[in-house]
């Protein structure tokens, strides 16, 4: 993997941006980042195992080891979007749906006119 670069895309140029410089080609562009201050961590008991998570990286190495993941992943429209989807893949309502309709309708057709 030597002597490979990794670029950045400016979204406001469009071009790309050699990732060692994109700290200064930021700057350039008068786009300053503010450090971030995040909220206390309340402590809580895991649902899967039982311990105790006192602190964000020991959450994220439970959820690594156990191969789940947090509700505040997933945005606040998510869980309304995916039972519209689910929805409509139940009663058939998707393309792929339909393309699977079609088909057994075209095997049935097929089948019973030999």
């Amino acid at each position: 993997m030597a002597g490979r670069r990794s670029y950045i895309q400016c979204r406001e140029t469009g071009k790309l941006i050699p990732r060692e410089e994109w700290d200064a080609h930021q700057q350039a562009l008068g786009n300053t980042q503010s450090a971030a201050v995040h909220a206390s961590f309340k402590e809580f008991k895991s649902p899967v195992d039982g311990s105790i998570i006192s602190c964000p990286s020991k959450l994220r190495e439970h959820n690594r080891r156990h191969g789940v993941t947090n509700v505040r992943d997933y945005g606040e429209d998510y869980f309304a979007r995916r039972g519209k989807e689910k929805y409509k893949d139940m009663i058939g309502a998707t393309s792929q749906a339909k393309k699977q309709r079609i088909e057994t309708i075209q095997r049935a057709i097929h089948k019973h006119t030999r």
